[in-house]
């Protein structure tokens, strides 16, 4: 049975000792679908802290719905992108330590075939354009996969297979274009084409199938595909227009000629590629579409590098460039990375990071946000015939040195094997909930808007247990943002209830720091308070009701290894993270009270119960924002405010009031002006003063910008929202100059009657940053000097001077329905 405030939990997966971070980010609930008229407001006025000024802190970047905006912010996402040795990242990310003796021997028999030495040489021929190299690799990848599972040695249950992309990807805001995509067949390929796989086909029929998938999976799809499709890309990028291979030396062709395929062998490949509706499962070398270069000479591939069983590879993955390449060994292992593509202009960039790398950082990005609930991400980068391995999480990225696949073919088939057997979690995707395109074959129409019916499955009801509880998915209310953080997806839950009745609630999933304290400790604390103080119950109107709460262990990978510092004096590592579900009733937004009277009662009811927290549980909350501000209808017709969201909260110390944080906490339009700093060289106290003065800012904010519960066009105060934060800092100081000639925003129609409190508070910060300016600058009265607090800015901000001020502007009464103990009759 369900508590006033935390009701039944399902156990947790797993126990985990919490602490403090600030790196984290979420976006709450909003209200029905009628009244979301405006899907963008809500992205733009909900966001939340992440660790750095990535893209997740500078929510305009996703607005403004361009690739060069959005590169700009995510280049401090990849600061600390780690470079790490191939085999590791095999070991770690596919989950390969070492190889039976069959697997070897049946990959080393595909690589020493005439069929896959016939489609490298396919490859290495001379092209004109990047584009042309794409069929090639797609046909070299699904040969390997499929000799793989005719050999016995993969299942490869997801119907793992390479297709050409080169065309933007539905579900998102910005145009991205990943090269070649990995993908389950029976999703993207049998739908397309109108192939039913559980039909009884004869022989001809399956040649016909085969052929048809053979020809769609070199060419982009029709439609397009969603970023829900995928399970991970490859990006290529054209250095040399013809690849050389490197000779063979007498004794290595030796060596490769004793792991040759028998003509049995041969044969069985040869019959699967006309019998099984996939890509590559022909032997024949793709059609190239460009034709040879003058001069290209064929040579034999040079044998691939051992990775025995039970003994670490006995060839050393080179760092450089292939000694067959025309530009010679380059001075760093990097170069290839670092180097932006043809044609386009280098980044001014303090932190080399190229063109390539955000590019790349940018699909994963769009995978995390707005393909599934993921925790990582792989990628893949091909200079002509240089591979390197990319992962993406919510707390760091990595990438490998470049290796040859083209003269290491064995190391490359080790690396599809690894991918055919990895399990949907170990791709990154959260099975729990995963997206309606891994289950049927249905795409986005919309190829510049975010799908919010991700999870719904088309014809028919798709559920979610979570513990005891059983729920209808919804959609999508408010997707993740940003690389680094939590990665907080908000879905909107219905329950049928024992009685018939439909409630609706509010899943948040969040990749959440293990360090970090869950929300619902904050909210347990005070339900132990209550419990003990009956006669403060009246604080549980004021919060959320909590259903359901449960941690999902992210175990699909060792990414303290392979992310970890590695010693690294600076400290730079690894933040182990852990899912975390919470399920709360739904709540709705402060902004959709357009009655004066109903909005300001509200708004001092989520004030009042900001001061209880902190005075009776210790809790500050350091993220007020316009999205965190809610409002709920009681059962008995009131409505109070609610403050929603804790994952920023903290347990306040008595012995340290102000717990400070190397990371800016809250969201920036409504981040305090002290905040906006620099974090970095000087660690931020952050006070309850800072909250107060992020109450202003909504305050101004939903008033100025919200006209009957909907953002007004060409809304004012943007300029808290764009920019750097030493941008939008200056941009504040400037709002509270004195000026009697300055235009500052005003109250949209609805909010008129509240001018007058929204000019005296804006008087009382402009004397509070004025005395606390001229304390700062030794310019103050002695005896100012010697009593100043600088936690109340001198005794100006305080919850009494507030509550002093909002009184001098007395509620109508008729726009209230009534006060926590119910309606006077006499005044409704």
């Amino acid at each position: 049975m369900a508590s006033e405030h935390s009701t039944s939990s399902s156990a947790p997966v797993s126990e985990h000792e919490s602490g403090p971070n600030d790196s984290l980010e979420y976006l709450p609930p909003i209200t029905p679908q009628a009244n979301r008229q405006n899907f963008e407001m809500y992205m733009t006025s909900l966001n939340s802290t992440p660790p750095n000024q990535g893209v997740a802190d500078h929510f305009a970047a996703e607005r403004e719905r361009k690739v060069e905006q959005v590169d700009k912010f995510l280049r401090y996402d990849l600061k600390h992108e780690k470079i790490v040795d191939l085999d590791k990242f095999i070991k770690h990310a596919l989950h390969i330590s070492d190889l039976s003796e069959r697997e070897e021997r049946v990959l080393r028999s595909i690589a020493s075939s005439q069929e896959f030495d016939a489609l490298i040489e396919g490859y290495c021929q001379g092209v004109q354009r990047e584009e042309n190299r794409y069929a090639g690799f797609v046909n070299i990848a699904n040969f390997a996969i499929r000799r793989m599972v005719e050999e016995g040695i993969t299942k490869n249950a997801l119907g793992l297979i390479a297709h050409v992309n080169d065309e933007g990807v539905s579900g998102s805001w910005t145009e991205r274009k990943p090269d070649i995509v990995w993908i389950m067949e029976r999703i993207a390929v049998y739908g397309r084409l109108g192939i039913d796989p559980t039909e009884v086909r004869d022989a001809e029929k399956l040649r016909r199938d085969a052929e048809k998938i053979a020809q769609a999976v070199i060419k982009a799809p029709k439609p397009r595909f969603a970023w829900g499709d995928f399970l991970g890309w490859a990006e290529f990028k054209l250095v040399d227009k013809v690849i050389k291979r490197a000779q063979k030396t007498p004794e290595v062709a030796e060596q490769g000629s004793s792991g040759a395929v028998s003509k049995k062998t041969k044969t069985k490949s040869n019959k699967a590629a006309t019998s099984n509706p996939s890509t590559a499962g022909s032997s024949k070398a793709a059609p190239q579409t460009e034709p040879p270069q003058p001069g290209a000479k064929k040579t034999k591939a040079k044998a691939p590098a051992l990775l025995l069983r039970n003994r670490p590879a006995t060839n050393p993955i080179s760092s450089g460039r292939s000694s067959g390449s025309k530009r010679g060994r380059s001075p760093s292992a990097d170069d290839d990375f670092q180097r932006p593509p043809a044609k386009r202009v280098a980044l001014k960039d303090e932190d080399r990071v190229s063109l390539i790398a955000l590019q790349c950082a940018g699909y994963a990005m769009e995978m995390l946000n707005h393909g599934a609930i993921r925790t990582h991400v792989i990628g893949s980068l091909f200079h002509d015939g240089k591979m390197r391995l990319l992962l993406y999480t919510r707390s760091r990225s990595c990438r490998t040195q470049p290796f040859s696949f083209i003269d290491d073919p064995f190391k490359f088939l080790v690396i599809l094997f690894g991918l055919t057997n990895l399990s949907l979690r170990q791709w990154g995707i959260l099975d729990l909930l995963t997206p309606r395109y891994l289950s049927e074959y249905r795409y986005c129409s919309e190829c510049h808007r975010l799908d919010s019916g991700l999870f719904k499955i088309k014809d028919g009801v798709r559920y979610l247990t979570l513990g005891e509880h059983t729920f209808e998915v919804k959609e999508v209310i408010v997707f993740p943002r940003g690389l680094l953080g939590r990665g907080s997806w908000t879905i909107i839950l219905e329950k049928v209830e024992a009685s018939g009745a439909r409630t609706r609630w509010v899943l948040k999933l969040s990749c959440q720091a293990v360090a970090r304290a869950p929300e619902w400790n904050f909210l347990d604390a005070v339900d132990q308070f209550v419990a003990e103080n009956p006669d403060e119950k009246w604080i549980l109107n004021h919060l959320p009701k909590v259903l359901v709460k449960k941690e999902i262990e992210l175990n699909a990978m060792d990414f303290e290894a392979l992310l970890g510092s590695d010693g690294d004096p600076k400290g730079i590592g690894y933040e182990s993270r852990i899912m975390r579900a919470i399920v709360y009733e739904e709540l709705f937004p402060i902004y959709n009270l357009y009655v004066p009277g109903l909005f300001k009662k509200a708004f001092t009811d989520v004030v009042k119960c900001h001061e209880w927290l902190v005075k009776h549980v210790h809790i500050l909350h350091r993220d007020i924002s316009v999205g965190n501000l809610m409002f709920r209808m009681g059962d008995d017709g009131n409505v109070y405010g609610v403050l929603n969201d804790f994952d920023l909260a903290r347990f306040v110390n008595k012995s340290d009031p102000s717990p400070s944080s190397q990371h800016r906490t809250g969201t920036k339009p409504f981040v305090a002006i002290d905040l906006l700093r620099d974090s970095v060289s000087r660690p931020i106290r952050h006070l309850v003063r800072h909250d107060l003065e992020s109450f202003f800012y909504v305050f101004a904010w939903v008033i100025c910008r919200f006209h009957q519960g909907a953002e007004i066009v060409s809304p004012p105060l943007m300029d808290w929202t764009t920019g750097t934060w030493e941008e939008v800092r200056t941009r504040k100081k400037v709002y509270f100059e004195p000026d009697p000639e300055k235009k500052v925003p005003m109250p949209t129609e609805n909010y008129e009657p509240l001018q007058g409190l929204l000019d005296d508070w804006r008087e009382t910060w402009q004397i509070a940053f004025h005395d606390q300016q001229h304390v700062a600058l030794k310019r103050a009265s002695p005896e100012m000097m010697a009593t100043y607090d600088e936690e109340t800015m001198g005794g100006m901000i305080t919850y009494q001077k507030l509550y002093e001020l909002f009184d001098k502007y007395p509620l109508d009464l008729e726009d209230v329905i009534g006060e926590d103990t119910g309606p006077d009759e006499s005044e409704v």
